[in-house]
């Protein structure tokens, strides 16, 4: 860009050397040749013909061959090598600078084409932050002419806000040479509305062509009008998915709730059970929800969380609060998992723990569950293990007729997993079942 500056004046030499031109095609060949290499070359074509000439002349004059004629003829030619030599070899020098001229300034036209037709600002400022040259796509983009711009100081145009720390980041820029910096700023346009640029900028004060600070200006205003409009849009249907869960804890509290109350109704103990169980389950739906309401991640669930409360739950509902039984989690305190897979899971879960306290350890006998999650290889694995009396000898999953087993085993289809069992020294259940992306 700077290089525009200096346009002019290499015009002005390049038309001096226009007749050097016209001579650089005959002797383009010899501007690919070192000096010394020319001198050699001039001094053998020059003894060359020197000796030829007298050699033809002598035999045509006396007939035989003169010794001395030759040798004055190659006296002469050495002379005219000093003489000429050196007028050659300059002669050579100045094509050979010309042609770099020409190079030179092709290229700066160039490079000036690039900057004139490129949609981004181009600006070189000096060291004090001056204006030294304007690209014209500042016309189109702020409304000022290149040239008003020359000679102003850029901080005037930046906003007051922002004007401090940008002269600071100026400075301390300065004492670093080729450094580079992106900063975003609002920029005053000519219509007297502000504009906010990304610019970048590099230190090349100490580069004899630029002898500038050179920065790249784009307007990026749309593009952030249109994040400031997404972010509140995103905010708002974070708002509107809270408002949801909200809503659909409600109900299935108020479910629960006339569960609780049906069951205390109720003087049949096995009716009694088969309506707690049921709003155990419904329980678990609304705990979800009301944990997505909570938190500011509403696609998202805090696995170790939830199963906490599950627990908690479940321990009121199945009154072990009092029975010594202790809870191991093996598993990490950020583990998350997608609304849909945690709904399926979070059933499996509160089937599997029901069924440890109704049954693993009868007559409040001691025990411990040990609860286990972790992601090998693409897969995730739920393991829950008691050390308590154990499955039947001749259980088998898939001809039980309980409606939690079943619900254990439909669920893990809707996770595309897979739900094993052991029995020994205790029971141990092992659902493993495919890692998804989180969503965003």
């Amino acid at each position: 860009m700077i290089y525009c500056i200096n346009l002019e004046m290499k015009n002005i030499k390049m038309n001096k050397l226009y007749l050097l031109h016209k001579l650089s095609r005959a002797f383009s060949k010899f501007i690919r040749i070192k000096r010394w290499q020319l001198i050699l070359y001039l001094f053998i074509i020059t003894e060359a013909m020197a000796f030829s000439l007298n050699f033809i002349q002598s035999y045509l004059w006396w007939g035989y061959i003169n010794v001395e004629l030759l040798y004055i003829g190659s006296i002469d030619a050495a002379i005219i090598v000093i003489v000429l030599g050196p007028a050659l070899v300059y002669l050579v020098s100045q094509i050979t600078r010309f042609e770099e001229y020409k190079k030179e300034a092709q290229a700066e036209q160039k490079f000036r084409h690039y900057i004139e037709n490129s949609l981004d600002i181009v600006t070189v400022l000096d060291k004090n932050g001056f204006i030294k040259y304007e690209s014209p796509s500042i016309e189109k983009m702020l409304g000022y002419h290149p040239n008003e711009m020359i000679g102003k100081n850029v901080f005037d145009f930046t906003h007051p806000d922002e004007r401090d720390y940008l002269y600071k980041l100026f400075t301390e820029k300065i004492s670093e040479y080729n450094s580079y910096v992106t900063v975003e700023l609002r920029f005053l346009k000519r219509n007297g509305t502000w504009a906010i640029l990304s610019v970048s900028g590099r230190n090349l004060l100490h580069n004899e062509l630029v002898d500038g600070i050179v920065l790249n200006s784009r307007d990026i205003s749309e593009l952030k009008e249109s994040q400031t409009k997404l972010s509140f849009l995103l905010e708002e249907k974070k708002l509107l998915i809270k408002e949801i869960h909200h809503r659909v804890k409600n109900n299935f509290q108020s479910v629960s709730s006339m569960l609780f109350l049906q069951a205390s109704m109720q003087t049949d103990e096995k009716l009694q059970e088969i309506l707690n169980v049921s709003r155990n389950r419904i329980h678990s739906l609304a705990i979800i929800h009301q944990k997505l309401q909570e938190t500011e991640d509403v696609s998202n669930v805090n696995l170790m969380v939830y199963f906490e409360k599950l627990i908690e739950n479940l321990k009121e509902s199945y009154l072990v609060e009092n029975q010594n039984i202790k809870i191991n989690f093996n598993m990490s305190q950020d583990v998350l998992l997608p609304v849909n897979q945690a709904v399926h899971l979070g059933l499996i879960f509160n089937e599997l723990i029901s069924n440890v306290f109704k049954y693993a350890f009868p007559d409040n006998r001691e025990g411990e569950i040990t609860i286990q999650f972790k992601v090998e290889k693409g897969m995730n694995y739920l393991i829950v293990k008691d050390n308590g009396i154990g499955l039947p000898a001749n259980f088998d999953i898939s001809n039980s007729s309980s409606l939690g087993l079943k619900i254990i085993e439909s669920m893990s289809k809707q996770l595309h997993g897979e739900f094993n069992y052991s029995s020994s020294a205790g029971t141990e259940f092992i659902l493993s079942f495919p890692q998804v992306e989180l969503s965003n």
